[in-house]
């Protein structure tokens, strides 16, 4: 990992915070997080497959992803990998249990990524001055959690084709966040690994295959050297109900 020096100086950042005091005067959100994220963090360069930190660390930063894709993972006592969920472009993401206790999985760059680091003793310092962005550090909390359960229901609901659909089209949706369905940026590639897609539907590589043919051979993805290509993005919908998964979050 290769970090680079921060783009300002937290002894500067009593100044500064009074210089826009009129931009955070109102509610504190996850936008405000990663504006200091952003400004007060170490920007660091990490490999695909290398670690962000690892299950029984202790994890003493918040990150924000610039680019890239980092998962969460679980190693189980019975010595299976879990993915729990995958982080992408301009997300958020940190374990918060209490100072000092190992956090019980891992943050794994499936891509290579670009991210901001600020340590929590930074954050702290911050908070000293702007106590208000503790609101936005509890959103981050509930956010995280919200993500967890969705990805538990939503998966753990639904079945074989169904499953593998719907997991397709949340991992099309966080490469895709805020990007124009008509812009040529919009990117119908898939570029994480099979396997990985695999362990966060908790199915084996094998029946994964199997289902990706079968969604293939039906004209809704396309697979070249592994990765997959959604050809049909509103039929993969369909098929896992996604666009009613979309209408509930809102009002989560």
């Amino acid at each position: 990992m290769h970090y680079q020096n921060p783009t300002t100086n937290i002894s500067n950042l009593a100044s500064r915070t009074e210089a826009r005091q009129l931009d955070f005067s109102g509610s504190w959100d996850i936008d405000s997080l990663k504006q200091i994220i952003l400004e007060e963090g170490l920007r660091s360069s990490i490999q695909r497959g290398k670690f962000v930190f690892r299950q029984g660390e202790v994890v003493d930063k918040i990150y924000l992803i610039q680019s890239g894709c980092v998962a969460f993972t679980r190693h189980c006592a019975e010595g299976h990998r879990q993915v729990l969920d995958f982080f992408y472009r301009e997300s958020v993401f940190s374990d918060l249990p209490e100072d000092s206790q190992p956090t019980t999985f891992s943050a794994q760059c499936l891509l290579d990524t670009q991210a901001y680091a600020l340590s929590k003793a930074s954050l702290r310092r911050i908070a000293t001055i702007t106590p208000e962005i503790f609101q936005a550090v509890n959103s981050l909390m509930l956010r995280l959690l919200s993500q967890a359960y969705d990805s538990l229901y939503n998966i753990g609901c639904r079945h074989g084709v169904e499953r593998v659909a719907f997991t397709l089209c949340k991992i099309f949706d966080g490469f895709n966040a805020g990007i124009d369905v008509d812009s040529a940026r919009f990117d119908c590639n898939i570029p994480i690994r099979q396997i990985d897609i695999a362990d966060a539907i908790g199915v084996t590589p094998v029946y994964l295959n199997q289902i990706l043919k079968s969604l293939k051979e039906d004209g809704v993805i396309d697979i070249n050297k592994g990765t997959i290509n959604i050809t049909n993005i509103k039929i993969l919908k369909d098929i896992c109900n996604y666009e009613e998964f979309s209408s509930i979050k809102r009002f989560i």
